[in-house]
């Protein structure tokens, strides 16, 4: 409320119209400092200065009138606002200029920063209404007051904005990262049971929809899109109904299925939002095809196969071989034996050198199919293309287990032609 005094300067202005009277009664109350102006000659009156003020140390108990208001602001700027910024201020105060833009509107706002004496920082809105104007005079009313406690509150919800920005464009960079490795990412709000997509590099084989239920839409791509033998898998997997228990201590989750075209793909479930009981609300849905990595997977697993086929042909080849090579072995010591029982018969030894020399042949075959086994593994192995008589070879078979037969005094009987 204005005090006796100020009521009195406030009753003094005769020669104000109505207008003029109602808009100065409006700005009386709001305003630590109300001025009118003439903006022709740059005459001014002060109608409200409150003390503790910056402008009250200038003009004094006796409410000194200075030649102008351009002075008057200019002694102002000198004493309380930053050397940086008193040209802005003064170029908005300058009567000349308040008039040529008063001339298009009807009221401005203006906000600067001031410094007393102290050292204390206060921020003001200077505030002007155009006032009656004719053709010789050009009123206004100029009212100033502290918005400290405005500035502050506006800081403070900058800085909260701020801070939501920088949240956003954090979250914003984290799908972005995601979305280089997933080719199609959606936002699922759990409890509205919505969800919207954010991304999708492989429309042609992730055609889903934009937005929607997800519930539902989980429910139609199953079925048109999963292998049967994984729907099921799927459905439970995807239920968000059951995601807040299952994640309730985990930040992702990950399944893998494969699709009725064949493909394979894997979807992630990734925390994005708790709420203050720790409750998920949110989280992003990501997916990306896995088809080539379960191809090379494929791969390995039938190489592995083969390795350990051919290990098990190897070990029953070795095993085989390791039975076999007694043959010719035995069948030298055999022949051995039997040329000392007929060292003087000439017939005998003969035909016991030339058994033993088919018995060694036959042990020398083996050894080189060894060797060969082996060059088999390292691709060293040349075919050949070599004709031999079957006769022949079961043959020598047949004469060295007639030799181990008769060691155990068996007989052992052949049946077929001779032909060596």
């Amino acid at each position: 409320m204005p005090t006796q005094k100020e009521e009195l300067r406030l009753n003094t202005q005769q020669d104000m119209s109505s207008e003029d009277m109602y808009v100065l009664k409006e700005l009386f109350t709001e305003y630590v400092s109300l001025y009118r102006l003439e903006l022709n000659s740059g005459k001014y009156e002060i109608l409200r200065l409150i003390a503790n003020t910056n402008a009250k140390q200038i003009v004094g108990e006796e409410y000194r009138i200075f030649a102008d208001y351009d002075e008057f602001t200019r002694r102002y700027a000198e004493t309380f606002i930053p050397e940086t910024e008193q040209e802005e201020f003064l170029d908005w105060h300058k009567c000349e200029n308040l008039k040529k833009r008063l001339q298009e509107k009807e009221r401005l706002t203006y906000y600067y920063h001031s410094v007393s004496k102290d050292g204390k920082d206060s921020y003001y809105e200077a505030y002007a209404v155009k006032g009656k104007t004719d053709g010789k005079n050009f009123y206004i009313f100029l009212g100033y007051r502290n918005v400290d406690g405005i500035l502050y509150k506006e800081k403070a919800i900058q800085e909260q904005l701020q801070r939501a920005l920088d949240e956003a464009k954090l979250s914003n960079e984290i799908i972005e990262a995601i979305a280089k490795s997933y080719q199609y990412i959606s936002r699922i709000d759990i409890s509205k049971n919505w969800f919207e997509e954010i991304s999708n590099r492989a429309v042609e084989n992730m055609n889903y929809k934009k937005s929607g239920e997800v519930t539902s839409g989980n429910r139609n791509a199953c079925k048109k899109l999963v292998a049967e033998e994984y729907q099921e898998a799927f459905l439970k997997f995807a239920d968000i109904t059951t995601l807040p228990v299952r994640m309730k201590n985990e930040e992702t989750i990950v399944m893998e299925y494969q699709m009725k075209d064949g493909n394979w793909h894997k979807l992630r479930f990734i925390e994005k939002k708790r709420d203050k009981d720790g409750n998920l609300t949110h989280v992003l849905c990501a997916i990306r095809s896995i088809s080539d990595v379960k191809k090379k997977e494929q791969e390995l697993l039938q190489q592995v196969a083969e390795a350990r086929k051919d290990a098990a042909l190897k070990s029953r080849f070795l095993s085989n071989m390791s039975h076999d090579i007694r043959t010719p072995i035995n069948g030298i010591i055999g022949m051995t034996e039997l040329a000392d029982r007929y060292p003087d018969n000439p017939e005998m030894q003969k035909k016991c050198r030339e058994k033993l020399l088919e018995s060694a042949r036959h042990l020398v075959s083996m050894v080189n199919d060894i060797l060969d086994m082996n060059k088999l593994e390292t691709e060293q192995f040349v075919e050949n293309d070599i004709p031999f008589n079957l006769a022949v070879v079961l043959n020598r078979v047949n004469t060295d287990q007639q030799m181990q037969a008769g060691k155990k005094r068996l007989i052992m009987l052949w049946t077929g032609k001779n032909r060596s």
